[in-house]
């Protein structure tokens, strides 16, 4: 009798599992959608921040902003080599010697 009860809760056990893992996925998958959703939340408050930022400015601050966006992300591309590249690369000599 032992033997045969033993042997059921053995088979049994797996089935368990499954139902736990599949409610914890469950669980889950919500976490994960109330994050997304927070995150939406987040952007989208940030972005009204932005924009209520840019209507308080006046006309001239709103184009010397503008200006100043469109330099520095002009500057920002152009970025210049590692300065260990620069410091030990080989360059010619592109000074004229001296006559002396």
């Amino acid at each position: 009798m032992s033997k045969k009860f033993i042997l059921i809760l053995i088979c049994l056990i797996p089935l368990i599992n499954s139902c736990r893992t599949n409610s914890a996925s469950q669980r889950q998958n919500q976490v994960e959608k109330q994050r997304e959703e927070k995150d939406r939340q987040a952007e989208k408050l940030y972005e009204e921040g932005k924009e209520k930022h840019l209507k308080n400015q006046t006309k001239d601050t709103r184009i010397r902003m503008k200006a100043n966006k469109e330099k520095s992300s002009k500057a920002s591309y152009i970025k210049k080599e590692c300065f260990l590249k620069r410091w030990f690369s080989h360059k010619p000599n592109t000074c004229p010697k001296s006559s002396e």
